[in-house]
């Protein structure tokens, strides 16, 4: 969790995290992130939690009272986006400190896909400064449908909606079984007509998502639906009301909910994030309204060579077999993205961290990175992640095959235009072994792809911040300049020469709160310590 390369020399803060009403940044390169420049020896002014001004050194007025960050001349940019990542309040990590994971790794915005409830009210405390984390964005509880769905729970639900059929009969048998009870016939014959009126009313209804069946009980973060589109469009609605960012549209849902659902977010004014699915053409999921896709991988079931996209379901995972990889129809796929104004997350980390699970899974996960994680889910990483199961026995053509050629469609994505923004699948640690460190493996990944450092850089900042625009109608996030949020993170070398420079932090500044990252990285050390594993 640590930044490395810290210099003692360069981190001669005379702040602490308390915020002022006016900070100012003095001795710093700022790194814009309008276009590919350095302004050498600039003055920074944050005023509460909004950048005032900025200019050279002896050409800005510092306010009396100021608090100063001497940055010893480092490289002041704008903090780091992580557009696609999850927090579960589940028992083991229900307190909202795991959000420290993230902001000392200089992510100073996130946005949580499949968003539990708990989301909104973390949210709020964050923007009030009552809690300290990056500021959050919450995409509602994922729409999931029963094909394909990983937790069974739609298995469940379908089950009790085709029992509830009975349940008239039932309540009818009981109620005349035990008619004697009643002291008058009236009493019985008004008992008898509220029962069936019960088990009609469960007869024409569908039953609600069973949300209390998802293994994080107290914080539901999947809807699971059967076969019919209303209620997926009547819960998009509701999400509206409750104040969500947006939709996250998941696996098994059938080609008329997915469909409905993107149409429903469109006209409720909600930004839709999802999957793609395989058995529905993939011109007809991007014209959908569908605005942005949750991974670069998304697309790889419409480039396999000889694969059954099927008719009305999802194909199941465990048929997933070593496909060849079609990439001569790189530029079809680009072309409908384009054409449908989708943005897509890149996702490259999530798929680079299978590959490795895959391949060498002890070596891995004795990577110091993975030291600061609780023992229990390191041990889950080992026996219940995505390395079993579907993709058991897939490390090298995933490494060799699926992995050059998602790097190749976000090169040609990038190059046609396509907004392409940051996301690591961290949170709640779940199996997959991604965790908030990759957000930087994430921006050296594009950089290998065939990125400039910049564009990189970019798709965790400007580019963040444009979709983050698109999501709320404010985009006043990622790059430095007067009026936008003062979300920065301070590095010890020019990021512009070295995407990696993001992992050399000497400082982050989230919501107008000013941390020396020695004190970030004592607050994840303490909170690890005064937790009972």
């Amino acid at each position: 969790m640590r930044a490395s390369g810290l210099s003692a020399a360069l981190i001669v803060f005379l702040v602490s995290a308390a915020i002022a009403d006016t900070t100012a940044f003095l001795n710093v390169n700022v790194v814009p992130m309008d276009e590919a420049r350095v302004l050498s020896d600039h003055v920074v002014l944050v005023e509460d939690q909004t950048i005032i001004e900025l200019g050279p050194r002896g050409e800005v007025d510092i306010p009396d009272g100021a608090t100063i960050v001497d940055g010893g001349g480092g490289y002041l940019m704008p903090g780091l986006a992580d557009m696609h990542m999850h927090l579960v309040g589940s028992k083991a990590y229900s307190d909202p400190e795991q959000l420290l994971f993230f902001l000392a790794q200089g992510t100073t915005t996130i946005r949580v896909l499949g968003a539990p409830p708990i989301t909104l009210e973390w949210r709020k405390k964050v923007q009030s400064g009552e809690l300290v984390g990056p500021t959050i964005y919450a995409m509602g509880p994922t729409l999931v449908g029963n094909y394909g769905d990983e937790l069974g729970i739609g298995t469940v639900v379908r089950g009790l909606n085709a029992a509830r059929i009975g349940v008239p009969v039932v309540l009818a048998l009981l109620l005349v079984s035990s008619v004697r009870r009643f002291r008058s016939r009236r009493s019985a014959t008004l008992a008898g007509v509220s029962g069936l009126a019960v088990g009609g009313v469960l007869f024409v209804t569908e039953l609600p998502p069973l949300n209390w069946l998802n293994p994080v009980f107290d914080a539901p973060q999947a809807h699971v639906f059967e076969d019919r589109a209303g209620p997926v469009r009547s819960t998009i609605f509701r999400y509206a009301v409750e104040g969500y960012d947006g939709i996250k549209l998941y696996d098994g849902l059938t080609g008329s909910q997915f469909l409905a659902g993107a149409a429903e977010a469109k006209a409720q004014g909600l930004y839709s994030i999802g999957h793609l699915l395989n058995q529905v053409p993939l011109e007809d999921q991007l014209a959908s309204g569908l605005r942005e896709v949750a991974h670069v991988d998304e697309f790889l079931s419409h480039h396999w060579v000889g694969y059954n996209m099927g008719v009305d379901t999802d194909p199941a995972y465990d048929a997933l077999r070593d496909y060849p990889v079609d990439a001569v129809s790189i530029p079809q796929t680009v072309d409908l993205v384009v054409r449908n104004g989708v943005a897509v997350v890149s996702n490259l980390s999530t798929d680079e961290a299978l590959y490795r699970l895959l391949l060498d899974l002890e070596g891995t996960l004795a990577e110091p990175r993975f030291s600061a994680f609780r023992p229990d889910y390191v041990q889950g990483w080992k026996v219940a992640g995505r390395h079993f199961g579907p993709f058991a026995g897939q490390g090298e053509y995933r490494r060799d095959e699926i992995q050059p050629f998602l790097s190749a469609l976000v090169k040609a994505l990038h190059d046609a235009g396509v907004p392409i923004t940051t996301g690591t699948d961290a949170g709640g640690f779940t199996p997959e072994g991604s965790i908030p460190s990759d957000i930087h493996r994430e921006l050296e990944l594009l950089v290998e792809a065939g990125l400039s450092s910049f564009e990189a850089l970019s798709a965790g900042t400007a580019i963040a911040g444009y979709i983050i625009g698109n999501m709320t109608g404010d985009n006043d996030q990622g790059t430095i300049d007067v009026g936008k949020q003062a979300d920065l993170i301070l590095l010890s070398s020019n990021p512009l020469e070295d995407v990696s420079a993001t992992r050399r932090r000497m400082g982050v500044m989230a919501n107008g709160h000013w941390y020396r990252q020695t004190d970030l990285d004592k607050m994840v050390d303490d909170y690890l310590a005064s937790r009972d594993w």
